[in-house]
């Protein structure tokens, strides 16, 4: 896991969440697929760590859960091509 994930989930020391996402991880490179090598993807990554840091540093709660939803989110339909609510 890369250290700005592993520093987010670090501040919460929430570690069943913090294992789960490792499990996510360790299996997406066991299968070879990495999210930031699809076309834009890193790019639109790193908009949304901006976002996740603006929200921490202005402590704005519900702007944090919405960057880190779409983060997540985004990057799941990276990994796997469909999102499904």
């Amino acid at each position: 896991m890369d250290n700005f994930h592993k520093y987010i989930l670090d501040i919460y020391k929430n570690s069943k969440f913090k294992n789960i996402i490792d499990n996510l991880y360790n299996k997406a490179l066991m299968l070879g697929i990495i999210g930031s090598e699809m076309e834009g993807r890193a790019i639109a990554a790193i908009h949304e760590h901006e976002q996740i840091i603006e929200s921490l540093e202005k402590k704005d709660k519900e702007s944090f859960v919405t960057a880190i939803e779409d983060n997540v989110i985004n990057g799941y339909v990276n990994l796997t091509g469909n999102y499904k609510k």
